[in-house]
């Protein structure tokens, strides 16, 4: 197992993950799920100009929607499940591999600089998220509300909270210029422009620092291979990135763990004398989760692309149509979410697809 560099300060996190009932179970099995941290979420509620799509458990059968956890606690759940792994060794993140020899790398993150390796469909989006933790005027009730806007996301998340309901997470992905601007203004301007784009009565307070990430998109062309004389896998996100707007990446990360250690765990039986690094064992994985990979990469990114605004056509000719097109676009999408939202069956569905 990498880590950073020893003497390098570590940086507090204050983004928080949504993980979904897969994720959940795999946590439980390592030991590594920060339960006193973890906030269901009952409600969610998807905001578009007048339309609104709601979701709820209690209308699906299911214990949660999602969970939220704090990335400290989760970092630090697993950091002390590692810990109890006698066979886990920990060393400083050098440039190659050949620093620790292994019948296998995993490698999940910067495969492009260590490895070389070429992503197959790489999406920049101009865009920064903005993370922070909020005080809330008024009880979250367990409910994830998301309002698209003018092409930006915003997106805030129940935080689990000794004191009442009143901690949320603050996910805003927003243009760069924005971004600059949001982090520019002081705390009281900050919290002022997110009850406008929220419409929230009453200004909430920061309890954190605010923090800034690009956004983009990626998948690797290659998966498998050997480099200085070390066999080598990708996973999370040195195979794939996504846009947040769903909460998937990480999720999708935990999935690809568990479809390798199962693929793996096939040597106890009568594959015993294979190598870890044997691709009878790991071409299967990365049929599996390069497959997986692809259908969230074409959700997100089409989630993405419905919510931007329309550009106006580069072409004379078909000027005034692509005009009357976009102008139509918001309205289009908000009959979408009204049909949704009139479709209890196809809610369960998008609810069972999500928890996988």
């Amino acid at each position: 197992l990498t880590c950073a560099p020893e003497g390098r300060p570590a940086q507090p996190d204050h983004r928080a993950m949504a993980l979904n009932a897969s994720s959940l179970a795999f946590l439980q099995g390592l030991g590594a799920w920060p339960e006193a941290q973890a906030c269901p979420v009952a409600q969610m509620q998807v905001h578009d100009g007048a339309a609104t799509l709601a979701f709820s458990a209690q209308d699906s059968g299911e214990e949660a929607l999602t969970w939220i956890v704090p990335g400290s606690a989760l970092s630090a759940a697993l950091a002390q499940a590692l810990a109890q792994r006698l066979r886990v060794q920990r060393v400083p993140a050098v440039g190659t591999l050949a620093s620790a020899q292994a019948q296998l790398h995993v490698v999940c993150e910067g495969s492009q600089g260590l490895l070389g390796v070429a992503a197959a469909e790489h999406l920049a989006y101009s865009q920064h998220s903005v993370a922070a933790v909020l005080a809330l005027a008024a009880p979250h009730e367990h409910t994830a509300k998301q309002w698209f806007a003018n092409g930006e996301v915003l997106a805030l998340l129940p935080m689990q909270d000794e004191a009442g309901q009143h901690r949320a997470a603050l996910v805003w992905s927003v243009p760069d210029a924005r971004a600059e601007s949001l982090l520019a203004q002081d705390d009281a301007a900050f919290c002022e422009a997110l009850a406008q784009a929220t419409g929230m009565p009453r200004q909430p307070n920061l309890l954190s620092p605010r923090q800034t990430w690009p956004l983009a998109a990626s998948r690797s062309a290659q998966w498998l291979g050997e480099s200085c004389g070390q066999a080598w896998v990708l996973a999370g996100d040195s195979a794939h990135r996504v846009h947040p707007l769903a909460g998937l990446g990480l999720n999708l990360g935990f999935g690809d763990v568990a479809s390798l250690a199962k693929h793996l765990a096939q040597r106890q039986g009568s594959a015993y004398w294979r190598k870890l690094s044997d691709p009878s064992l790991l071409k299967p994985y990365v049929r599996e989760r390069q497959a997986k990979a692809a259908q969230v990469f074409a959700a997100t990114e089409g989630l993405f692309q419905l919510q931007q605004p329309r550009q106006a056509s580069p072409s004379a000719f078909n000027a005034s149509a692509w005009a009357a097109a976009a102008s139509a676009w918001p309205s289009l999408r908000q009959a979408g979410m009204r049909l949704i939202q009139a479709s209890p069956g196809l809610k369960r569905q998008l609810i069972r697809q999500a928890m996988q």
